[in-house]
């Protein structure tokens, strides 16, 4: 697995005729195999970071690193989920699942079965020639979890992957990817705007204020893996989201978090 280095970063937007400055100097580093979120007001810039990582926008100053080599657009060493699951409607399960191999010219006599494999994992098995119409939400994103691994990337970086999830399948689906995670420890940047679920999910939860976006602070959740979601009923869990909901509330500029879900600002 890979680390990834945020160094000094900054980026700004033209908006409405004026200069908008999103992201200040934010320097990170998540290790290898470290799970990592980024909570903030909207607006904050915690998605145009994501996507600097991703290599789908470029920083205006600073450099992004995976493993010391620095980002200079997409690649397979990184998979990226977004709040919709985005499958193609016209390909089945097994087909959206086997689409970054094709593409890449990487598909070899042992992909089909790898795919079928991965399936099984993610709980789709007896799926795998349905179309994206035919599933439930959770499947969705499910069969997206496994388009993404199917390349093998090192890092997943996801831009609030469950916001559009009612509660329960919203559970479900992050108790699906501590398992996952567990299982595969690839390094992981998660978005989102649920500070309970960026706690649950987490090492480290990185905290970052608005107008324009800096780095405030990090805070590290010793929470003993493998987790489960019980563990959200305990004092030391509740203490710990106490803690990261003050530091959200206390960095400036924005409009505050209102809950799980809420539509997230561009940047």
């Amino acid at each position: 697995m890979a680390g990834v280095h945020v160094r000094n970063v900054s980026k700004s937007f033209a908006h409405g005729g004026s200069i908008v400055e999103i992201l200040r100097n934010v320097s990170i580093s998540v290790g290898e195999g470290e799970f990592v979120s980024l909570v903030g007001r909207s607006g904050c810039g915690k998605t145009t970071l994501l996507r600097i990582i991703g290599g789908f926008v470029h920083a205006d100053a600073g450099s992004v690193l995976v493993d010391e080599a620095p980002v200079r657009g997409p690649g397979s060493d990184r998979g990226m989920l977004f709040q919709q699951p985005m499958l193609f409607p016209w390909l089945t399960v097994l087909d959206n699942t086997l689409f970054g191999p094709r593409a890449e010219g990487s598909f070899t006599p042992g992909t089909r079965a790898r795919a079928l494999e991965l399936l099984g994992i993610v709980g789709l098995a007896g799926f795998e020639f349905h179309y994206p119409k035919q599933l439930s939400g959770g499947m969705m994103h499910r069969a997206a979890f496994a388009r993404a691994m199917m390349v093998d990337p090192e890092i997943l970086l996801m831009d609030e992957p469950f916001g559009a999830l009612d509660a329960l399948t919203r559970t479900g689906m992050q108790q699906f990817l501590l398992d996952l995670w567990e299982r595969r420890r690839f390094t992981v940047v998660l978005v989102t705007h649920d500070v309970e679920e960026a706690v649950l999910l987490s090492d480290r939860v990185a905290v970052m204020a608005s107008q324009p976006g800096e780095l405030v602070e990090t805070i590290p959740i010793p929470l003993p893996r493998p987790r489960t979601y019980e563990v959200s009923e305990s004092t030391d869990f509740v203490d710990l989201k106490r803690r990261v909901r003050q530091a959200v509330e206390h960095a400036r500029g924005g409009a505050a978090i209102v809950g799980a879900g809420r539509a997230a600002a561009p940047y």
